[in-house]
């Protein structure tokens, strides 16, 4: 880890308390009344176990995740200030809402048992929790939570062989691969008519699937699928996220309003996975202000900026901005 990395994860650690890492700031100054999410407990422990997994911090971002299992197999997302498990809504959540988030914890979980940094009971008990939750993959519907399940899946298939994983993951990305061919033709190379939130994920899912399950035709729709975006997101010498104000629908242009800070740290992942060194110096490079708006995304604080937006900078600096950071330096290095 170099000085300057170490300077942002010394600021994660700032931004955890004892209940886990602070979902939103005000400007840079944590506010724990926005809740915690399992979102960032859970992309905070892939960082930690890649970069740091002897810092008892980790514990702490497992142990949220460990409490976050529910009967009915899913895990609760928000966490309040006050340690209770709610939605937005005061209740809670719907297993629609949690699908994304099943994804991101089996996918942490998957990184954490491949490192085998926990003393033996610990580890059981992360290894129980990861095999209980297998069958969940069953009952995902979106292509994102099939994704960032399948990262998981494929993650731990790198390091140890497990019929029951393989199975859940082939599973997985093959109906990606169907949605894919069903939704993809000459001119938009996508898993349904629209790209949202952190795309190249499933392009990333596919590629390691392919390379897990020894399957070049998944390696091939991940390529292909991360090249058609590419296309639409450097077509210069930067980066310009996708805006979360209209995304990518079929048949049009990606939106400009809006980019948010996670959108490059994915790209430049999905890059480094596909072996595109370049492309994804180009898209970590956007953070440094290689970017529409030639403004360094990193503040004197040693966080991240939240986005760049229609009329500038948002200057808050809350926890996805800096985990999709650390995660892409964790890739890059």
């Amino acid at each position: 880890m170099s000085k300057k990395n170490n300077k942002f994860q010394k600021r994660l650690e700032a931004m955890t308390d004892d209940k886990g890492i602070v979902q939103h700031s005000d400007l840079h100054v944590p506010n724990p009344k926005y809740d915690y999410s399992i979102d960032d407990q859970a992309r905070a422990l892939i960082i930690k176990t890649r970069t740091d997994p002897s810092n008892k911090i980790l514990n702490l971002y497992l142990d949220y995740l460990i409490d976050a299992k529910r009967n009915d197999g899913w895990f609760n997302n928000y966490k309040t200030e006050h340690g209770k498990w709610e939605a937005r809504n005061g209740k809670q959540e719907d297993s629609g809402d949690l699908q994304d988030c099943y994804g991101r914890t089996i996918w942490a979980l998957a990184e954490l048992l491949g490192k085998d940094c926990l003393g033996s009971s610990k580890q059981k008990k992360v290894r129980t929790l990861f095999f209980d939750s297998l069958e969940m993959t069953e009952n995902l519907q979106f292509p994102m939570s099939k994704a960032l399940a399948s990262i998981g899946l494929s993650k731990y298939l790198a390091k140890s062989k497990n019929d029951s994983v393989k199975s859940a993951n082939l599973q997985l990305v093959c109906q990606l691969q169907a949605d894919y061919h069903k939704h993809s033709d000459k001119d938009w190379k996508g898993f349904s008519t629209e790209y949202t939130y952190c795309g190249p994920r499933l392009a990333q899912a596919m590629i390691l699937a392919g390379q897990s399950l020894t399957r070049p035709d998944l390696t091939e729709i991940g390529k292909q699928s991360l090249h058609f975006l590419i296309k639409h997101t450097i077509p210069n010498k930067f980066f310009r996220a996708i805006g979360n104000k209209g995304w990518f629908q079929k048949g049009s242009v990606p939106s400009l309003l809006h980019e948010q800070s996670i959108e490059a740290g994915v790209m430049a992942e999905a890059c480094v996975d596909a072996g595109l060194d370049k492309q994804a110096q180009i898209a970590f490079s956007w953070f440094h202000g290689n970017n529409s708006i030639n403004h360094d995304m990193r503040s004197q604080h040693n966080s991240i900026y939240d986005a760049i937006t229609e009329t500038g900078v948002n200057k808050n600096q809350g926890a996805e901005s800096i985990i999709s950071y650390l995660m892409a330096c964790s890739k890059m290095q």
